[in-house]
């Protein structure tokens, strides 16, 4: 039989100018998308439509265990590790922590503090001081009294003490006050105060409260510094003398990692249940602030503060604090709580049945919320509706994937995400357990993918630099101003390409790829015809690649891939072909 004559057309030409990023859709392969399939270790935004080989991460400290934790803290890097471990720019301060402790800076006056939320403890750091404990118990016992010689007011006094941390001039915190003690005194006599010590580390002065003679208000009498063993004080102040009252609401927090600071109130969930301190006071939590919020079946999994709003998520669902007037009530789908000497909070339901995959899979950033729920990833600013932003990797939230970019293991620990930029990164494990970041480009909407992850990250505003929990190094990630000291192997890869004939007949003539190779580089380079590999070629300083006769097909794709130490921009690809049809 003799084979069946075929015309080729002129030459006609498709580019990909202006370097997309990846479109991984629900199905595997996207034919005839002009986003690209793979693009990984290449960065879209130092240069816009420019696919750059991202720098090499710069290891600033090495610490012992895999870094979960990362914040900036009065001109300072701080890191716990998986391990319980807090350092401070790379050297260990304290310890006994869980694998994933929460942190937040809050100005508290004239002094800055860290806390650090844990399931393990709770601490916190003043200044730039030693860490201590983040709250103190009252004490066990009532003081003893003893009536000695002295002028105070023939009658029944009532007394309790506190311990107190201070720090210097700074009083810290304080704890609420002991059972009391009562004593009858006549107009000739005072009373000596025996108060029991403590094993807490942190007490430095106890304080002393008493009623006025035949009084129920325990008022403030005087300070002591706390000494080994019982210490001993005689109240001779007159009534009229006497401080402020004593407060009952000093409660320590819970132990949880579940934290964040709004509008000068410490939040803090057990996973059931949302706990707030007293306005301006994250060492004060009274026993009334309390508000239902999650279910052992759908728990509490993170807090988010942003200047719109306090969001709470579970594992499904989303919630807003709003804070009213007293007798305000809720209403429809709202979970209300009344208590507390003036406010009203009460959660309300987000219409989404949405919620976080884990603790730092949630973040403040501008304009809102970034969150990554299991389907995919939303901004939201905690009114209006969510704001899908994940519609080009949605497949990796599907089971779906390609060659070199897996699914997400949406039950893999510690994910995190962090703006910095203008860009959105998002780490993660994927289905083969390999650890990977997902970037967001705000500027042109567009993901691409680098080949590490990180358990923890924040944008430094001091050096505006992105500061990353690479395994166990406090390392720089997309730094281009350091020295570049790694090699890198970055790829990307077209889905299958049909140049607006999917059905038509085709001969691929060459391929054009616009970059800055130098001579001694290669970009290494596969062709793909109707989704199976036809043949591999290499493109040196000559940027033209022209292939040989016989390259028939419907549909084409091509992988190129580069490995070194600098930084190589693919700016375009052009696809010379020409369609075939019968003489």
């Amino acid at each position: 039989m003799m084979p069946v004559p075929v015309e080729p057309k002129i030459q006609q030409e498709a580019t990909i100018y202006g370097i997309p990023g990846i479109d991984i859709s629900v199905e595997t392969r996207l034919v005839g998308s002009e986003r690209l399939a793979e693009l990984i270790n290449f960065d879209l935004y130092a240069e816009e439509g420019v696919a750059t080989v991202r720098p090499d991460i710069v290891t600033q400290k090495t610490l012992d265990d895999d870094v979960t934790m990362l914040i900036e803290h009065n001109n300072k890097v701080y890191a716990g590790t998986v391990a319980g471990t807090l350092y401070a720019d790379g050297s260990s301060v304290d310890s006994g922590y869980g694998a994933q402790i929460t942190a937040a800076s809050y100005v508290d006056g004239d002094k800055s503090v860290l806390y650090l939320a844990d399931k393990n403890q709770m601490r916190k750091i003043v200044r730039s001081r030693s860490a201590s404990a983040w709250g103190l118990a009252a004490p066990g016992a009532p003081p003893v009294l003893l009536a000695t010689s002295g002028g105070l007011t023939g009658g029944t006094y009532q007394f309790v003490y506190t311990y107190v941390e201070r720090i210097g001039d700074d009083l810290v915190q304080e704890s609420n006050p002991s059972a009391a003690a009562s004593i009858l005194l006549n107009s000739s006599e005072v009373a000596t105060v025996t108060m029991a010590s403590d094993d807490q580390s942190d007490i430095t002065h106890y304080r002393v409260y008493r009623t006025q003679a035949n009084g129920s208000s325990f008022l403030f009498e005087a300070e002591v510094v706390a000494v080994s063993g019982a210490a001993t004080y005689t109240a001779t102040i007159p009534d009229d003398d006497l401080g402020t009252q004593v407060s009952s609401d000093n409660d320590p927090p819970i132990k949880s990692n579940i934290f964040a600071i709004f509008q000068d109130r410490g939040w803090l969930s057990d996973g059931i249940n949302l706990y707030y301190s007293e306005k301006s006071n994250l060492n004060a939590w009274p026993a009334l602030n309390v508000l239902p919020a999650g279910s052992p079946s759908d728990p509490v999994v993170t807090i988010v503060a942003a200047p719109q709003g306090l969001a709470v998520f579970t594992k499904r669902r989303r919630y807003r604090v709003i804070e009213s007037l007293e007798n305000v009530t809720a209403i429809g789908d709202q979970l209300p709580f009344f208590g507390g000497s003036s406010n009203t909070f009460f959660l309300i339901n987000s219409s989404y049945q949405r919620g976080v995959i884990g603790l730092r899979a949630a973040a403040s950033v501008e304009g809102g919320i970034l969150f990554v729920s299991h389907d995919g990833v939303f901004l939201t600013n905690v009114v209006d509706p969510d704001l899908f932003i994940g519609e080009h990797i949605r497949g990796l939230f599907a089971n779906r994937g390609v060659e070199n970019i897996q699914p997400i293991d949406l039950m893999s620990p510690y994910p995190t995400v962090v703006e910095h930029r203008n860009r959105f990164y998002f780490s993660y494990r994927d289905a083969d357990g390999d650890a990977k970041t997902l970037i967001y480009s705000k500027r042109s909407q567009s993901w691409w993918v680098y080949d590490l992850g990180f358990q923890a990250a924040f944008s430094s505003e001091r050096d505006n630099a992105l500061y990353i929990g690479n395994a166990s190094d406090v390392a720089l990630l997309d730094n281009y101003s350091a020295i570049k000291s790694g090699s890198i192997t970055a790829s990307l890869r077209t889905h299958s390409l049909h140049f607006g004939a999917p059905f038509e007949n085709k001969v691929l003539v060459y391929l054009y790829v616009d970059s800055n190779l130098i001579a001694g580089e290669t970009l290494s380079g596969s062709l793909y015809i109707d989704g199976a590999l036809d043949s591999t070629f290499t493109v040196s300083g000559a940027t033209k690649v022209r292939f040989p006769p016989g390259k028939f097909g419907r549909v084409f794709a091509v992988d190129l891939s580069y490995t070194g130490t600098r930084q190589l921009k693919i700016r375009g690809i052009r696809f010379v072909w020409m369609p075939l049809r019968m003489a």
